[in-house]
């Protein structure tokens, strides 16, 4: 029991339970994907030097076959998307989706044009930069 100045009694109400947070689920790879789907990584590993190499994915994914050190093939999942897999020297990656498909050529193009710089300003495709002193 508590008074205030003037005598009286404060009622102090019950504190009010805080709202629970959602639990966050952990991300789960599709049920049709069972392979790896990181482009960014895929890139990381298996990045094309020469833009003789930037031809060849572009080949390989027009063709669907296999071209230089690339390969590309289509496979039909149980859903009924067509998955497209594209094998590189070191590792593979699955295009699950036409997002994923135009991230993909979007990443190859701007690797594209920075060779091609690098060919213009250099006179070679993987110039060597020095740290200045």
């Amino acid at each position: 029991m508590a008074l205030d100045l003037w005598g009286e009694e404060v009622v102090v109400a019950a504190p009010k339970k805080k709202p629970r947070r959602k639990e966050v689920q952990p991300y789960r790879k599709p049920a049709y994907c069972s392979e790896n789907n990181d482009i960014d990584g895929w890139f990381r590993e298996n990045s094309p030097q020469t833009l003789a190499e930037c031809d060849d994915i572009r080949k390989a994914l027009l063709k669907k076959s296999q071209v230089g050190n690339y390969e590309a093939s289509t496979h039909h999942a149980r859903t009924g998307t067509r998955l497209v897999r594209v094998k590189g020297p070191v590792g593979n990656v699955m295009i699950v989706s036409a997002a994923a498909r135009k991230y993909f050529n979007k990443k190859l193009r701007n690797l594209e044009i920075r060779l091609e710089v690098y060919l213009k300003q250099f006179g070679t495709e993987q110039p060597e930069f020095k740290p200045r002193n």
